[in-house]
């Protein structure tokens, strides 16, 4: 039952989730500013709940540890990458749409850099390491939210059965690691790299490795078999 106050009659309940959401941003916030600023490890959770106006206890009651903190951000952009992919237009092959959801993405946190997945913002030279380390299936879930994206847009094509989609999600996936590896390795050469071009170049170098067919869509008979070699003359 909801619980009223005698001030009127809003919610008790509803501004108590209210609290709960404004504490759990700050703590957001407080998080990425701190991690951006020195590096994932160098930040012990005592600092971040300084930052946030909380104490650590509180800080615990959202998080068992700042670990917790880029799992739940992975998540949420796993689940943002599946939208993206999916709203992209029905014409476009399902590797080029993947591109262009993440391109979009990278170009919307260059213009907002506060927006940055908390779980790149570390000074480990392995771009994905402390989001392996957070949660080991966090690279399945994006490779899920690829693969099922990419189902919900084929989903009246003829013959598909999943296979497809899963396979180009794993590529992507990988597309999406070497360009983060690339970036952090400009970035320690004192560089400043464009997220979205080296997505771009990243997907180019696939479809030119692998044909124009990487972007059929999926579902499209194709010959199975070994092929069987020319006859002399």
């Amino acid at each position: 039952m909801t619980e009223f106050s005698d001030q009127g009659d809003e919610p008790i309940l509803g501004r108590r989730e209210a609290r709960k959401r404004a504490t759990r941003a700050a703590i957001d916030r407080a998080a990425r500013d701190l991690f951006a600023a020195r590096g994932f490890d160098a930040v012990p959770v005592r600092e971040i709940a300084a930052a946030a106006g909380v104490t650590e206890r509180t800080f615990y009651r959202y998080y068992p540890d700042k670990h917790e903190l880029v799992a739940g951000d992975a998540q949420a952009w796993a689940e943002m990458l599946r939208a993206g992919v999916r709203a992209r237009p029905a014409q476009e092959r399902p590797l080029e749409a993947v591109e262009r959801a993440l391109v979009a993405f990278a170009r919307a946190v260059a213009e907002r850099p506060e927006t940055a997945p908390v779980w790149l913002l570390h000074r480990r030279p392995r771009p994905f390491e402390v989001l392996g380390q957070s949660d080991p299936r966090s690279l399945l879930r994006f490779e899920d939210a690829i693969a099922g994206a990419l189902r919900d847009r084929s989903a009246d094509g003829p013959g598909n059965d999943g296979q497809d989609c899963d396979l180009l999600a794993r590529v992507c996936v990988a597309v999406i690691r070497t360009a983060a590896i690339r970036r952090r390795a400009l970035e320690q050469d004192g560089g400043t790299p464009d997220a979205a071009a080296l997505l771009e170049q990243e997907f180019g170098r696939l479809v030119a490795v692998t044909a124009p067919e990487a972007h059929r869509a999926p579902g499209v008979d194709r010959p199975t078999g070994p092929r069987r070699p020319r006859a002399r003359r």
